[in-house]
Order: structure tokens, then sequence, then C-alpha cells
């Protein structure tokens, strides 16, 4: 049996190709992230997961109903779409055993003894929340790691240096702990780790992923530190609720895309010869103090929406969005250490095109340090709309050209096709 979920959430796909490979008689999983509903995306021997928050109601036709009958399970929180009552409906938190036994209802079939997870899953959790193990054959698995121990990048990079991609956990345990596993909060803040374990943790998975392609070395290093002086230097702050806000946010999206955004505008700056030191603490500061504003990490995922797609959002998840620009900007501007031209591109981070806020300002009224920063931050959203498909990551920057390459963003627009030529790698 195959299996598809059409959404554009990358975690939700993640956590659900996890617990649908587990069962014994599906033997395919793809992800569907469709710009628009349309009947050509629907086979016959398919069963979809369909995410109804990702698409407008509209585009949810009575096709999509009467076609697929008894082969969908919609994926929404109860106030999203009006669905008739025989159709299966399972919440957007994704609980395991609700996505178990809703599939179970269309499917046949004894679920695995095992449930593999992609080896990079381990990256998120500091302290092993269950054993751990290896498959050998189809009948043979052995345990490599205890519940309860601490996760190191050696141990993690021991298994992918053999090219072992995934791992796996026993099924009771999966139903215990699958949740946590997919935890967007990537570190637990509360275990006693020192420093430098805990910065290993931290980020190791974006030096792999950038490693990965085609970024140098040298870039690496230039990002860690930018990001590790950032955090000195949020403990001199006048207003302790920055610093505590930054720490909130190490090991959630906010984090990560804002150190990808940094390593981004690294690659473009030099590909501009605008290389300075001043430069680059400027957009260092402002990727890391960009999102702050966004108290759950969760809807964060939600800000490459244009100003349209976020109308039709939940009213407070679309005014958290549309206003967080204005919000970080509030707070910053109490702080006299913080440079002017920062304030200006955090507040300016979702403009440069018609569908823009909080002010819908085009190329020609932004400079091009905002070009740098706001392509730089679309080119780290963009690895997540992907899922970090290296090959799919050109379809990316070909949206960015089009959607950017106009005033003050040309020069811009002109290092990322040069980085795309001779430095990005999309295999």
């Amino acid at each position: 049996m195959n299996i598809a979920v059409i959404t554009k959430d990358p975690i939700i796909a993640e956590k659900l190709q996890s617990v649908v490979v587990s069962f014994k008689n599906v033997s395919n999983f793809k992800t569907i992230a469709a710009s628009k509903i349309s009947s050509n995306l629907f086979d016959d021997d398919i069963i979809y997961f369909f995410d109804t928050q990702s698409y407008p109601e509209t585009d949810i036709a009575a096709e999509v109903f009467t076609r697929l009958g008894n082969r969908i399970i919609f994926i929404q929180n109860s106030s999203a779409i009006s669905i008739p009552s025989d159709f299966l409906v399972i919440g957007r938190s994704l609980k395991i055993l609700e996505i178990c036994n809703s599939l179970a209802k269309l499917i046949e079939g004894d679920i695995a003894s095992y449930v593999p997870f992609d080896i990079s899953v381990l990256f998120r959790n500091e302290k092993l929340l269950c054993d751990i193990y290896l498959k050998i054959n189809e009948s043979k698995y052995i345990k490599i790691a205890h519940s309860g121990e601490l996760v190191s990048v050696e141990f993690i990079n021991k298994y992918k240096e053999r090219n072992v991609k995934h791992i796996y956990i026993l099924y009771s345990d999966f139903e215990r702990f699958g949740d946590d596993l997919f935890s967007r909060e990537l570190i637990d803040q509360k275990l006693q780790l020192s420093p430098v374990q805990r910065k290993g943790i931290e980020n190791a998975h974006l030096h792999e992923c950038l490693r990965n392609f085609g970024v140098s070395e040298y870039t690496v290093n230039l990002v860690e530190k930018s990001v590790e002086d950032f955090s000195n230097s949020t403990k001199n702050l006048k207003t302790k609720s920055l610093f505590k806000m930054f720490e909130r946010s190490k090991g959630t999206f906010i984090y990560d895309h804002s150190f990808l955004t940094i390593a981004f505008s690294n690659i473009l700056c030099k590909h501009m010869n605008w290389e300075s030191e001043a430069i680059r603490k400027k957009i260092s500061m402002a990727a890391m103090f960009h999102d702050l504003a966004i108290k759950d990490p969760k809807l964060a995922m939600n800000e490459s929406l244009g100003k349209s797609e976020l109308a039709k959002l939940d009213r407070d998840i679309s005014s958290t969005i549309l206003n967080h620009s204005s919000e970080i900007v509030k707070i910053l501007e109490g702080e006299d250490s913080i440079p002017s031209e920062v304030i200006s591109l955090c507040l300016n981070h979702h403009e440069g095109h018609g569908e823009g806020y909080p002010k819908s300002k085009s190329p020609v009224a932004l400079t091009q340090l905002d070009g740098v920063f706001i392509i730089s931050h679309e080119l780290a959203i963009g690895m997540y709309r992907v899922a970090f498909n290296f090959q799919k990551f050109n379809k990316v920057i070909e949206n960015i050209i089009e959607k950017y390459d106009s005033g003050n963003f040309k020069a811009v627009v002109n290092a990322v096709k040069i980085a795309r030529e001779h430095e990005f790698q999309f295999e």
C-alpha cells in the first residue's frame, strides 16, 4: 500500500513517515507540497493524509471528498473546516496512537515491532528517551544505546560514517515517546550539560546541513563564531528579557533558521565583496533577533507565507506573524547598544515584494543591506520548505530570483546566481 501526505509543513511529513512505515504492508510514502489542490494530485492506489491548514477551504473542493472516499484522513484542528462525519480526522498534534488507529481502519496488516527514524533525529535529544537499535536484517536488530544515555555528536557521526541512515526503536517505546522525539524544541534546556557539550549538540545538525550543501568549513566556522559573539553580547544587554528570549529560542526552528540565515548572508556578502566585520556583525545580530517576538516556535513556520495567505489562518496566529517584526523592533529600540541598521533589518525582513509586511515595501524602497538579509532569510526558509532536499533547492533559488530581481536587490540576486554556479551543491 502507498501512503502520501499533502502538506506544506515538513515536520508533519517527517512524523507521519516514521509512523506509517511501521505498518508492514506499507511499501511507499511520499510528501506532496503542492501550491494548490487539483484532481491530478490524486492516484487511485494511494491513501492520503490531508493537512487542511496548509490550504484554504476553497481549495478543498467537493471532488476531494467524492473521489477519495475512504482513502483519506484529514489533519486539522477542530476549528478549521467542516468535514462530513463519515471521514476520518486527526488533530495537528499528531498523536501516535491517533495516527495508527485511523490508518488501521483503512488498511489491513500488522504493525512492525521496530519503528525506523532518520538518525539525525538524535541531534534533537540530548538524552535518549528509550533504547536504540540497528537493523541487521529483516528479523534481527541489535541494541546500540540504552535509555537515559546522553547523546554525543561522536556517537551519531560514528554511525553516519558507516552510511547508517536509520535507527530503530521498539514500537512500544514509539507509542510512549514518539511525540517527544519529534518535538520542535530540539534541546532540553533542563539537562545539566557543559557549554561545550551543549554547543556541540545544538549546532551539529546545522553544520552538517551546510557542509552537505557545499558550504566551506571556513564559512561554517565563521557563522559559529558570529553566533558565539552574539550570545556573549546578549548577557550585557540592558533589557534582560532579550537574553531570556534568545536562550529560549535555542534548539527551535527560530534559532536554526536564524543560524542558516547568517550562513547564507556570509556567502552572499562574499560574492558582493562585502566582507567587512561591521556588516557581518550587523547581519548576525539581526538574524538572531528578528523572530524572538514569536513566543511559540511552532508558529514561526508560517512566516514564509504572504499577507493574503496569512489572512486565511486563525486570527491569533495571523496577528502574531504579521506583527512580530514590529514587536521585536519596539524592544530593540530600548537598547542604546543596538545599531539602527540592525533594527531596520528586523523591521523589514519580510518586505521586498507585493505580499510583504508590515508595509509591502518594494526593493526600490529598501537598501542593499536589507536585500542581503531578506534574501538570505528566504534561502534559509527555503531549506525547510523543501525538507533539506538539495535537488529541489534550485527551484527555491529560481523563485527568489524571479521575486527580487529589481531595484536595490539586483546586486544581491546576482550574488545568489554566482553562489548557485560556483558554491552550492545540489546532489
